[in-house]
């Protein structure tokens, strides 16, 4: 009779003792599983933000194409006001009476 008590009790502490080893080693599976899919979310975000680039890019460019046309205007009506040749010849003016007027209007 206490042989067969000992020998339960020996097989008890053996699965116990397997249990305890199966609860462990299910906790570091969910543990890796919950890092795997933060990983996972991380890279899933960044292909989203890399899909995004190409159309930004495109806008930017379009702004940057736009933005030179305007500048492009501008310079264009500038140069057709003479407003260099205009301020020169101002200047050579202000210089030459020696006056030192307000501004005047062009």
């Amino acid at each position: 009779m206490k042989a067969q008590n000992d020998e339960y009790h020996r097989k008890l502490r053996s699965l116990e003792n397997e249990l305890e080893s199966h609860k462990s080693q299910r906790k570091r599976l969910r543990d890796q599983i919950e890092e795997r899919q933060g990983k996972a979310r991380n890279i899933e975000n960044n292909l989203e933000e890399l899909q995004i680039l190409p159309a930004s890019l495109r806008a930017f460019q379009s702004d940057i194409e736009e933005k030179k046309g305007h500048l492009q205007t501008l310079q264009q009506d500038f140069h057709g006001a003479n407003y260099d040749k205009r301020l020169a010849e101002k200047a050579k003016k202000l210089s030459q009476d020696g006056s030192k007027a307000g501004p005047t209007e062009f």
